[in-house]
């Protein structure tokens, strides 16, 4: 007996702890037709499997996995009682059950034949005969045929007067003819909609799947890094905010310092700059850069003083690589261009147009 009570606290534990790995609703789409859902603790869900929202007892909702993830599953919706709630605990469920449920609702009501031969079936021959109500006719038992009564003699003079008249034949009615219903043409336009709308909500389940199922979506990312070029070396910090799956905005800054002699330059530099991707995902894949801004120099040799702001651009391509844990690398060809301060007190080595190659490491958020 004391060997068991191991086992047996271990099954209670079980019990506690397994509705907090129940598998809930975590998101509704904008349409209303696809949930995601979590996981079950040991057993995932699977693509085509049938399942049901229950909020209670109760069966709110039914239909289908289309798409199961790492972490949750994209639900699509096929039949509801109530509106889908977050919160709601999913199980799996048979289409069976609402087969025969449908089935019941749709059966037609049984006729007069089938009643009377059910009543048949089950009444003793012994019992009195049976008068069937049913829709408010009254179905009674056929009255047995009388015996003929004898023909009386009638003279030929009365036997003419109760000579049946001619009937008359009533004229055929002309037949009514119903208006015709036809269905509106089926045009090439309205077939283009119904295919556009099929693929919108194919393209929402697969968004719901990649959110919450794949890798996140990041939208900020922050990156360090620098360009450097046949006459320069800049140092950069920037940061990146997309605003769809291809396009994002980003600014960087960066600064250089140069001493020859007595003369000391400093430069401070800007970008405005749109990111333009083509890959699956955002931060990854083939990458365009274009920036627009400006770089401020100053100029001191003892006491003597310069200052001036020129316009720069810069323009590159390349690639950004994004791996598993929030950590993006962007390498890019290009060149830019520095407007040149015109100083007396030295010679700007990166002014004008120059090759340049840029290289960044990101964290994502």
């Amino acid at each position: 007996m004391h060997s068991l009570r191991p086992y047996a606290f271990l099954f209670c534990l079980i019990l506690i702890s397994a509705p907090a790995h129940a598998s809930k609703v975590l998101k509704l789409s904008k349409s209303g037709k696809f949930v995601v859902v979590s996981h079950r603790l040991s057993l995932p869900w699977r693509k085509k499997e049938k399942v049901c929202l229950f909020r209670g007892t109760s069966e709110i909702a039914c239909g289908m996995i289309m798409k199961a993830g790492k972490k949750v599953a994209v639900m699509k919706l096929i039949k509801e009682n109530e509106q889908p709630a977050v919160g709601d605990a999913v199980r799996r469920y048979a289409f069976k059950s609402w087969i025969a449920k449908k089935a019941a609702q749709n059966a037609p009501a049984p006729s007069l034949t089938e009643l009377d031969a059910k009543i048949a079936a089950t009444t003793p021959k012994s019992a009195p005969p049976v008068r069937t109500v049913v829709q408010e006719k009254v179905v009674a038992e056929a009255p047995k045929p009388k015996a003929p009564e004898p023909k009386l003699e009638v003279p030929d003079a009365l036997a003419s007067l109760d000579a049946p008249l001619p009937e008359s034949k009533p004229e055929p009615r002309q037949p009514q003819l119903e208006p015709e219903i036809t269905a509106p043409p089926v045009t090439a336009s309205v077939v283009n909609k119904k295919a556009k709308r099929g693929k919108r909500q194919v393209a929402a389940a697969e968004t719901l799947s990649t959110s919450y199922g794949g890798r996140r979506q990041y939208g900020l990312a922050m990156t360090l890094g620098g360009s450097v070029g046949l006459n320069h070396l800049f140092p950069s910090f920037g940061l990146q905010y997309h605003l769809n799956e291809r396009v994002g905005l980003g600014a960087s800054a960066f600064v250089v310092t140069s001493k020859n002699g007595t003369t000391t330059l400093s430069a401070t530099g800007f970008y405005v700059s749109g990111h333009f991707y083509f890959g699956k995902t955002k931060y990854q894949g083939l990458w365009l850069q274009a920036g627009l801004g400006g770089v401020g120099f100053s100029v001191t040799r003892g006491a003597t003083a310069e200052s001036a702001f020129r316009l720069a651009v810069l323009g590159t391509a390349g690639w950004r690589f994004h791996f598993s844990k929030s950590i993006t690398l962007g390498a890019a060809l290009g060149g830019q261009f520095i407007g040149d301060p015109k100083s007396s007190l030295i010679t700007v080595g990166f002014k004008n147009f120059q090759p340049t190659a840029t290289l960044d490491l990101g964290i994502l958020f």
